[in-house]
């Protein structure tokens, strides 16, 4: 028997093939070329997506810097601010304070100045003395804002000399002597055998000792002790001050050298004084090349200043 098999019967698995015409072939060969172009295109945007980011990102860190720089600037002009009130405040009380200081004793002494005409002759010489106290206040508290105006403009200069430290020492106690008898206050007083001499500017070490023992006398209650210590080293000669007085509290060590600065708790035990006796300490201290040191176990357990002077060798 025989059977004619058609062509597609033949080979079933294989399609027949398709002839495309002039017009499509064209258009499938522009697709192939479009699809061919599109990955360039993603890669162009994607770059472009990624200079903008940065773009973006360097945009936003100038901003942030300059915010920050914006900051700095506001908060150091806030403190600038509070610094120049604090000054002002500062000023402000001082002129209170000087005001205060000068017209006590200045009141005193119009009062004595009255008096003397009418007292009989045996009270001249108390009033005198009142007259002779009342002036050295007014010249103590003149003298310190001068001290503490030349060493602000560099102006403070010292004159140094051969001096004998027992005479600095007995010159120091003359101003002191009444505030202490006046509060029954007892003076220790240890010096070196012999005492001997060094090199330094007299009026100045004898100020230096003045003004560490009336801030003792000042702080120290009546009947308390005081005492003065003066030794010498190979290199220097100590001068130590200490009381049993009010103390120093350890927040108040850190700027009790500082002028124009006193405790409350000073304040309120004595009020009289400007805050300026320790600050000229410590700059003629420094001016003789020496320093001042500070020390109190705290409030109410009294206090102690040093004060270290080298020996000089030559003149200065």
């Amino acid at each position: 028997m025989s059977v004619t098999l058609h062509p597609f019967d033949a080979f079933p698995e294989q399609p027949p093939k398709k002839t495309l015409s002039v017009l499509r072939y064209g258009k499938a060969a522009a697709l192939r070329r479009t699809s061919s172009r599109v990955p360039l295109f993603c890669q162009q945007a994607d770059a472009g997506s990624q200079a903008t980011g940065r773009r973006a990102r360097a945009t936003l860190a100038r901003l942030r810097k300059v915010n920050e720089q914006l900051l700095q600037t506001t908060l150091l002009a806030q403190r600038g601010q509070r610094q120049a009130e604090l000054a002002l405040s500062r000023q402000t009380q001082l002129m209170g304070v000087v005001a205060h200081e000068l017209r006590n004793p200045l009141m005193t002494l119009c009062t004595t100045a009255t008096l003397l005409p009418r007292v009989a002759s045996d009270k001249v010489a108390r009033l005198l003395e009142i007259i002779e106290r009342q002036t050295g206040r007014m010249s103590r508290v003149i003298g310190d804002l001068l001290d503490v105006s030349r060493m602000n403009t560099g102006k403070l200069r010292l004159e140094f000399d051969d001096v004998d430290i027992a005479d600095v020492v007995e010159d120091s106690l003359i101003s002191c002597r009444h505030s202490m008898a006046q509060h029954a206050q007892t003076l220790h007083l240890e010096l070196p055998s012999p005492p001997g001499s060094m090199r330094a500017d007299a009026v100045r070490l004898t100020q230096i000792l003045s003004n560490l023992l009336g801030n003792a006398s000042k702080y120290t209650p009546a009947g308390g002790q005081i005492t003065l210590v003066v030794k010498r080293t190979a290199h220097a000669v100590v001068f130590s001050v200490k009381d049993n007085g009010i103390g120093i509290s350890p927040r108040a060590l850190l700027e009790v050298f500082d002028p124009f600065v006193q405790e409350q708790h000073a304040v309120k035990f004595n009020g009289v004084g400007l805050g300026l006796g320790l600050a000229v300490v410590r700059e003629l201290a420094e001016a003789h090349g020496g320093r001042a040191e500070a020390s109190s176990a705290g409030v109410g357990l009294g206090s102690c200043f040093v004060v270290t002077i080298p020996i000089l060798d030559g003149r200065r």
